[in-house]
Parts: C-alpha cells; structure tokens; sequence
C-alpha cells in the first residue's frame, strides 16, 4: 500500500523510509528524507492514490502526473517497498515522469548526449548544482549557506529553518573545498539535515542510502544512516546547507 497505515499516513512518513538506491538521484532523496522530517503533511499532500490503482502526484505549481504503481522489475533496480509503504518509490517514479517530459530538462539531457529512457526513474539520474529536489518537492525559492561564510552564518541559518513552524526543509552538500581522507563524508553527495540543536550548536544529518556515517572523532552514530556532529567540524567537513526560503 502507499502508506503502512492508510488511516494514519504521516506515522509512515519519516527520513527512515527514503533509502536511495540505483541511481545517482541523491539530491532528491536527501530533500525528501529532510522534508519527511520537517514537514511530512507536505510529501502527504504531493500523494493521490486512484481507484484503478494508479497514482496523481501534484508537485507544487506543477501539473498533475499520473503514474502506473512501480513495477517488480523497477523494485529490482530502484528503491523496494519498506515497512513505511510505497510513497517513496511513487515520488521518484512521478517526479522521473517529469524529468523526462520537462523540456528544459530534455534539452540538458540532449546536450549531455543522453537519450531518453523508457524507464522514468532513469532520468533522475545525475547531481543538481541547483538543489532541484528541494525546488521540485516544495514549489519554494531556494537559499544557500556555504561554509567559508562563517560558521555564525551557518548556524543563524539553520537555527532560523527549525524554529520556523513547520521547521523548513535543510540539505547539506559534501562537493568542494572540504577535507577528505578516511572515515570523512561522502563526497559529491547530499545528506538530510534533520535537527539543529542551537544551544549546543550540533546538527544531525542522514545519508539518504539509509547507512555510511563518517567514521569520524566526535560523530556520534545514531543509525539508519543518521548521525550527530559539532557545527565547527560539519564546517570543516561540508560544503554547504541549502534551504527553502520564506
């Protein structure tokens, strides 16, 4: 079903549900866990489920797009069901629906000499300079805080995104201009930025694979691809937040 529980939908909806998998798609999945965190009545609302067995995802601002149920074989090669339901490999399917009707995205696509796919998840495939999963799942202007701008600056916005009611959505990128070696982010990815707690200045972040944490002093590992670090070394370590904007 699309929700473990139909009569209490949002208790399905958690960051623990989104597990990326196939696809070099992390941009969508760590927008979508940190908004299942943030705010999850707003992936709910993105959802209708029809009679025939079909489904209407609605993105903000956007037209309805109508979807077959994801088949066994995408389950083979994309996200499968959870305990959570199907509402995560729905959204990538309808929003892969999208990507490959959407002619500024055709136009890149044919500029990188990539052809079209049958299969619509495929075409989600690829990093986004331009946080293209927050912008496509909230219908929202996006904001950026890189690293070098301070840590002040970083922790002004985060402590703004969850004090605001609902909290808003926050990713962070691991791409340039941060240490690596062992044990250290996973770089050209994007993680769910979960909590911010201010007094402490510690931020949780998740992988959207659902596992891998930096194996790191003073990372606290706190499962299912989360985990809890000081702000000073997420400055160290990362690259930028991106966030929607009021």
């Amino acid at each position: 079903s699309l929700f473990a529980d139909k009569q209490k939908p949002l208790e399905s909806i958690k960051p623990e549900a989104v597990e990326q998998a196939g696809l070099g798609n992390c941009y969508f999945f760590g927008a979508m866990a940190a908004l299942a965190a943030s705010d999850p009545a707003a992936l709910e609302r993105l959802i209708k489920e029809n009679d025939d067995g079909t489904y209407t995802v609605t993105f903000p601002g956007k037209k309805p797009i109508r979807i077959d149920s994801p088949t066994d074989a995408e389950f083979v090669l994309f996200p499968k069901p959870t305990e959570y339901g199907l509402w995560v490999a729905v959204l990538e399917k309808a929003y892969g629906k999208f990507c490959l009707d959407d002619p500024l995205y055709r136009a890149w696509r044919e500029l990188r000499g990539q052809k079209a796919s049958a299969i619509p998840q495929e075409h989600t495939d690829g990093g986004s300079a331009l946080d293209a999963g927050l912008r496509i799942l909230t219908g929202e202007r996006i904001g950026f805080t890189f690293n070098f701008q301070g840590k002040d600056r970083l922790h002004d916005r985060l402590r703004e995104a969850f004090e605001s009611n609902p909290p808003r959505p926050v990713t962070a990128d691991c791409s340039f201009n941060v240490r690596v070696g062992n044990g250290s982010p996973v770089s050209m990815h994007t993680y769910s930025v979960l909590s911010y707690d201010g007094q402490k200045r510690e931020i949780v972040l998740r992988n959207p694979w659902g596992h891998t944490v930096p194996n790191l002093d003073g990372v606290k590992d706190l499962g299912n691809g989360k985990f809890r670090m000081k702000l000073d070394d997420f400055a160290d370590r990362f690259t930028r937040i991106a966030y929607t904007r009021p």
